[in-house]
């Protein structure tokens, strides 16, 4: 059967069956998957342009579809469709739409899929998939946040969705009958390299270079930068070959040495070797330069150190933090979406009229970036199979050709830790790349100032936060606005009682943002909020605890802390989605702990060694909990909420 587009419309028909078999591993996506994939749809929709999810590859097996790649895609869609048959009542298609998709031997995936499809909601009695569950709250809050709360009474809505069904089409590829699957899988992983977008972009980067007066130079070197900066995981020191690292870097391979793209060319070309490699028949063609099989590659990976290799994990992917270096390169309002690539570059800089010279402003700004990015931006470290957050340099052993790793800013530095737990709280705030605008604030500032001091990296970085939280909480000043025009926060004083309400009081919609900037000012502040509750009231078995056993993860489950469906069929409080009954946390906790009662769930963490949230740790302290301690609570986090930065130096006057 030839490959087929289906619309949305045409997945959902009555007549197809898909399976997921049982080889295929088990429901896996996480909030940034399925918050970018909806937020590219509608992304799209807005431009008024097909979209096109990518190819669902299918064997027929006894009138049923066995789906053998795109099941995470299928499995989001069949949630996505439960989500919106039950608030789009009014369209008719998904009043008779069911989900189309089983599990093969996975009797829990079946039941939760059942019954989004029967009910409309997630389930805190039944025992159901937790990340099927977590993806229908992230769906939902994602559709929330994209239209207005209440979105299906939004007239955008109705016509995203009409969009949705006819607009969002997939590939059906079915594979003949009698096809010997392993095979198949066999020829899909060997398949021919294909060049990927960031690959075409280099190749388009290198034609501007061809009309410059040094152009071999120009391109050889651009090349060579391109090449070491798309190791995300690793420093780009180690990437250069040896004897490139002191005149790029320094004695100590920690100082950049250059200040434009010249003095980079200046101190990595070498003519002999690049003529030596045309010599030996190894023509640079376009696509042995784009793929980057001439011997400057090879040599690049020659000289890698194994050490530093998979122990690091990096914020952002290089297509991403391409992206983010035109934003340092033009100064502009540059989409950090990857779909876009070469549209955002071709509008920014590839088509001017002084392409040439901004191409070259690139170069440079990719290789001093990216020394940036390595030295003081978040990263995951794995060091002796012992993941943790670490912002490190890297610098060159004495008396070695090898480098090793230290805090930046020094092993006994508290600034250097609170730097950590900052940036961490942006990270898993904002999980999707599209939205990492806090990456774009600390790469400009890195960028602009010669010497970085951490007290001065603190305070942009907190009074960040302050323009991210009021301006969510009462405005509507955009992102690049406050980085990059430097018109910050739009308020003079704390946001008004009934803004507060709007954007607190509202259940599992309010933003994960809010709870992160709470938990780092409780990490500063958690001793003086325990005296703030009335030691009456204060239940003591509680308050010693020690915060440092805290780490910001992605969290995505708002959890009311009095239960919703009590399980002694006792009433739920009266103000139970006000802000000061909710804390952020895991999806399993939520799901294990949900309807249990305030006592109950004190007793089940005071055996755990972890703190999932400083703010739930903080309820905890209380002896009883009711609508009027809900409120004390409350009050008591608005305030802290909206207390803005303070330099150190101004603390004491």
């Amino acid at each position: 059967m030839e490959p087929k587009y289906l619309t949305i419309r045409e997945v959902f028909n009555k007549e197809d069956k898909y399976i997921i078999p049982i080889y295929q591993r088990n429901y896996a996506w996480e909030e940034s998957q399925i918050s970018q994939l909806i937020q590219d749809i509608y992304d799209v929709y807005k431009d008024n342009k097909n979209y096109y999810l990518g190819s669902l590859i299918v064997y027929n097996r006894e009138d049923k579809y066995e789906t053998i790649d795109g099941q995470q895609r299928l499995t989001t869609l069949n949630i996505l469709a439960c989500v919106l048959k039950h608030e789009a009542r009014d369209i008719h298609f998904f009043n008779e739409a069911n989900v189309n998709l089983e599990f093969d031997s996975r009797v829990k995936s079946n039941k939760t899929l059942e019954y989004f499809n029967k009910n409309g909601n997630t389930s805190t009695t039944l025992e159901l998939h937790p990340q099927m569950q977590q993806a229908f709250v992230i769906i939902e809050r994602k559709l929330q946040e994209l239209f207005i709360r209440d979105f299906s009474k939004s007239e955008d809505f109705k016509v995203f969705l009409n969009y949705f069904l006819d607009n969002v089409k997939i590939l059906r590829i079915q594979v003949p009958e009698g096809t010997d699957l392993n095979h198949y899988f066999e020829v899909m992983n060997n398949r021919g390299e294909q060049l990927e977008k960031h690959e075409v972009l280099k190749a388009k980067f290198l034609d501007i270079l061809s009309k410059s007066d040094d152009s071999e130079k120009h391109r050889k070197t651009f090349n060579l930068v391109w090449e070491a900066c798309s190791y995300m995981d690793r420093y780009v020191q180690y990437v250069f070959k040896k004897e490139y690292r002191v005149p790029l870097f320094g004695t100590h391979w920690n100082q950049i040495q250059f200040n434009n793209f010249q003095t980079v060319c200046d101190n990595t070309f070498q003519t002999e070797e690049f003529t030596k490699t045309q010599k030996e028949g190894q023509e640079p063609t376009f696509r042995n330069i784009v793929l980057g099989s001439l011997k400057i590659k090879e040599d690049i990976e020659k000289d890698i150190n194994e050490e530093g290799i998979e122990r690091f994990t990096p914020v952002t992917s290089f297509p991403h933090f391409l992206l983010q270096v035109l934003r340092i390169t033009v100064d502009s309002n540059v989409q950090l979406d990857d779909k876009k690539l070469i549209s955002q570059f071709k509008a920014h800089l590839l088509d001017k009229e002084n392409s040439l010279e901004l191409t070259k402003d690139f170069g440079y700004n990719l290789l001093k970036t990216k020394f940036l990015f390595d030295n003081y931006i978040l990263k995951r470290d794995s060091k002796n199979d012992k993941e943790s957050w670490a912002i490190l340099q890297m610098q060159k052993q004495k008396g070695a050709e090898i480098g090793y790793y230290t805090n930046t800013f020094g092993d006994n530095n508290s600034d250097q830790n609170k730097l950590v737990y900052l940036q961490s709280m942006y990270h898993v705030s904002f999980p999707q790349t599209n939205y990492k605008h806090w990456l774009s604030a600390c790469l400009k500032f890195l960028s602009n100032n010669i010497n970085i001091k951490v007290e001065d990296y603190i305070y942009y970085l907190e009074t960040l936060s302050d323009d991210f939280y009021f301006n969510r909480l009462a405005g509507e000043l955009d992102y690049h606005k406050i980085i990059f025009e430097n018109q910050g926060c739009i308020l003079t004083g704390s946001p008004k009682d009934i803004d507060i309400n709007t954007y607190l009081n509202i259940g599992t919609s309010v933003n994960n943002f809010i709870f992160n900037r709470l938990d780092y000012l409780l990490y500063y502040n958690i001793e003086n909020q325990i005296e703030q509750i009335p030691i009456q009231k204060r239940d003591n078995h509680y308050t010693n605890f020690n915060r440092n056993n805290f780490e910001f993860s992605f969290r995505s489950s708002i959890e009311h802390y009095a239960p919703q469906q009590p399980k002694n069929s006792d009433k739920p409080i009266t103000n139970i989605d006000n802000f000061g009954n909710l804390c952020l946390i895991s999806a399993k906790k939520n799901s294990e702990l949900s309807n249990y009662s305030p006592t109950a769930k004190k007793e089940h963490y005071k055996k755990s060694d972890g703190i999932e949230s400083l703010k739930q740790r903080l309820m905890m302290c209380y002896k009883n909990w009711d609508e009027k301690t809900v409120n004390e609570h409350q009050a008591n986090m608005v305030t802290l909420l909206n207390k803005k930065a303070v330099k150190n130096s101004e603390k004491n006057i």
